[in-house]
């Protein structure tokens, strides 16, 4: 596993996972307790289906090793209807009117300083 990725699961646990399972025992997270967390969030519009997919998937990761380990009698997130990821494939391009206004000069400082795009 990439460092970054370890750290990505590692801020995702700290961010989201322990303020709302920290205090619970892993066998005592159910399916329905993951999913109404879940639907909270997105009701709020704390967060978009991509993020809580993300988190549900490191969460099914924990309990699966949980499983493994520990011998949890099943993975409750197994269970828990997932959001949808809609998936687009529409491009939005800059109008040459809006590259104009910008200049090119900025459009390649900017592609210099995110390391995408050609440089000059």
């Amino acid at each position: 596993m990439r460092p970054s990725t370890l750290r990505d699961y590692q801020s995702t646990i700290r961010a989201h996972l322990l303020p709302t399972f920290g205090k619970a025992r892993l066998e005592d997270i159910t399916t329905e307790q993951v999913e109404s967390w879940s639907a909270n969030l997105a009701a709020r519009g704390a967060m978009g289906n991509r993020t809580r997919l993300k988190i549900l998937t490191v969460l099914h990761g924990v309990m699966q090793r949980a499983k493994r380990v520990w011998k949890l009698p099943r993975n409750p997130i197994s269970d828990v209807e997932k959001p949808v990821q809609r998936r687009t494939t529409e491009i939005e391009v800059f109008s040459p009117e809006e590259v104009m206004v910008a200049g090119p000069r900025s459009w390649v400082h900017r592609t210099e300083s995110t390391g995408s795009g050609q440089r000059s």
